[in-house]
């Protein structure tokens, strides 16, 4: 069976740093691109450090917590408050930095990229030793970012990465890997409901922005690897849930019932809007997998009826703790052992959604005293 791939995927170049906990971010196909042209250049002959990309698993900051960090203040700036996401990983972040016993000094970007430039300053004036900067635009905290080395502080970007200046050391989830978590399961759909690897997925993403475009690209190099299934990937013209509905309104009407076994929306508003489009013309022949924890999500993942089967979510508790970890690290001159770390990455499914919900919750609670 022909697979078929409407959107062409041209736009590499094109990465844009927009909202991340939703997913919007530079992830770790930046490192990997690093690396490959380290790799390339010491190939030539002319010898240059070659990056080096690990998991959270294999990241152990245990040295740093014997040492006496007493002294030492760490400058943060997330993008946003706004959102769970942002509050779940600001709250690990202070919990560390108690635990680490250093000085957290934190502004709100508040989406703002000059009352973020203007917090670096504020923090590079106080003389921090440390920057954990999660960027409302990687190509505007470029600027502040050079401006903090060239006060000697060391960067650690988090979600979202600095475009420009040196940055010790990155931290976000692997995009290319979420979509290759998200193929897994659409595939255990596809041999539960057809019997075998075959059948026909529809893909929702947005190419402009690079973490989305990863995701749909690690979705399909997973799913090629099966002959039998076929596929077609678009993108609404916004990144909208709204602009989502209105795509997938057209799809159902191209393709009738029975037709679609599985799509795939590569953000939230992807998903939502997929699952309001079939809740609207009444279809239920088809399941939906889709990116993120979000109230939205987790409800229809909750709701026995929804014919939404599967979220692949992120930490960002882990990225607090790991930008605080490495900052802590950075300010002691020690080794960092990575100049990219990704985070984990969960499958929460309509069987897994409520003891997820609990852990979760279990967690905040724990956190209490860090939530504003």
């Amino acid at each position: 069976m022909k697979k078929k791939v409407v959107s062409v995927l041209l736009v590499a170049a094109m990465a844009v740093s927009m909202l991340a906990g939703c997913g919007e971010s530079t992830s770790g196909g930046d490192a990997e691109e690093t690396k490959e042209a380290a790799e390339t250049t010491e190939e030539s002959g002319e010898m240059e450090p070659e990056d080096k990309s690990i998991t959270g698993e294999e990241f152990d900051p245990s040295e740093v917590y014997e040492k006496d960090n007493a002294g030492i203040k760490i400058g943060l700036t997330l993008m946003t408050y706004d959102f769970q996401f942002f509050q779940d990983m600001i709250a690990q972040a202070k919990a560390t930095a108690d635990e680490l016993g250093v000085e957290l000094i934190d502004y709100d970007g508040s989406n703002d990229t000059t009352k973020q430039a203007n917090a670096v300053d504020d923090l590079v004036s106080q003389g921090v030793d440390a920057l954990f900067l999660n960027p409302v635009d990687g190509d505007a905290i470029g600027g502040a970012t050079q401006e903090a080395n060239g006060a000697d502080i060391p960067v650690i970007t988090v979600d979202v990465k600095s475009s420009t200046g040196k940055v010790e050391c990155h931290v976000s989830s692997d995009n290319k890997m979420i979509g290759e978590e998200a193929a897994k399961a659409a595939v255990e759909l596809l041999k539960e409901k057809n019997g075998s690897e075959s059948g026909f997925i529809y893909i929702l993403g947005f190419d402009p922005i690079s973490s989305i475009y990863d995701r749909a690209e690690g979705f399909i190099e997973y799913i090629e690897q099966f002959p039998d299934i076929e596929y077609v990937h678009e993108d609404p013209d916004t990144l909208t849930s709204e602009k989502a509905l209105e795509k997938m309104e057209a799809v159902l009407q191209t393709y009738g019932e029975g037709k679609v076994d599985v799509v795939f929306g590569a953000n939230e508003s992807d998903a939502i809007g997929v699952i309001s489009a079939a809740e609207a013309a009444g279809r239920k022949d088809f399941k939906v997998i889709g990116v993120d924890d979000s109230p939205t999500l987790n409800e229809a993942l909750a709701d026995p009826e929804s014919i939404y089967y599967a979220s692949v979510v992120q930490q960002p508790m882990e990225m607090g703790k790991y930008g605080v970890e490495l900052c802590t690290m950075a300010a002691q001159g020690m080794d960092l052992g990575a100049t990219y770390i990704a985070t984990p990455l969960l499958t929460v499914t309509k069987d897994t959604i409520a003891d997820y919900e609990k852990d979760m919750a279990e967690k905040r609670e724990a956190l209490a005293e860090y939530y504003d």
